[in-house]
């Protein structure tokens, strides 16, 4: 079997501090997501991580307002 084969579903990497950041992806791309962040901490990302030149798309999302929660996506 080829590795695109056995790979059905991206790797979930969860990181200590109380769970508060939850990663999602492979080497090609990935989903960050912040718990108990907003768009201060989102924005603030995206604008540093898009002046690399080796990045070719990157943005965030709050889902919903009543939900403290940001999703990077790079």
């Amino acid at each position: 079997m080829s590795d695109i084969e056995m790979e059905s579903k991206p790797p979930v990497v969860e990181i200590a501090e109380q769970n508060r950041l939850k990663i999602q992806g492979d080497q090609q791309n990935a989903t960050f997501s912040f718990y108990d962040e907003d768009h201060t901490l989102g924005n603030l990302l995206r604008n540093q991580i898009v002046k690399n030149p080796y990045v070719e798309f990157c943005a965030y999302s709050v889902p919903h307002p009543s939900e403290p929660n940001c999703n990077l996506r790079i």
